[in-house]
């Protein structure tokens, strides 16, 4: 009963493979963050001008707890379902294409969230 419960949550993936693709997400977020943060327009003079791990960790990762809890729920929900939703096998280079493409994904799920109402 314990190993149908987690072939129901895992799909056909192993978690070995969950834990891959979360990581290649990451990578994808990360990359993302980078090229929105150096394409932005500086606002705030308090703001560097170039990256800076530890002002990002100061001031944005703290604010963003619940969000990065929701996009990790969001992450996994998108891997588990990639065959069923976007018919595309869970794979690292989908799961990295996931992290860049991270605001795209969560729109599309809001916009199919909507059209269910």
């Amino acid at each position: 009963m314990k190993q149908e419960f987690l072939n129901l949550i895992l799909g056909n993936a192993t978690w070995i493979t969950y834990v891959a693709g979360f990581m290649f997400v990451f990578f994808g977020l990360v990359i993302k963050w980078y090229i929105e943060i150096n394409r932005a327009v500086k606002g705030n003079d308090n703001t560097p001008d170039r990256w800076d791990w530890r002002y990002f960790l100061q001031n944005n990762l703290f604010k963003k707890l619940f969000s990065i809890i929701a996009n990790i729920i969001i992450a996994f929900v998108a891997l588990r379902f990639s065959t069923e939703i976007f018919n595309i096998p869970l794979s690292m280079a989908f799961s990295l294409a996931i992290g860049i493409g991270f605001d795209e994904v969560v729109n599309r799920i809001s916009k199919w969230q909507k059209k269910l109402k």
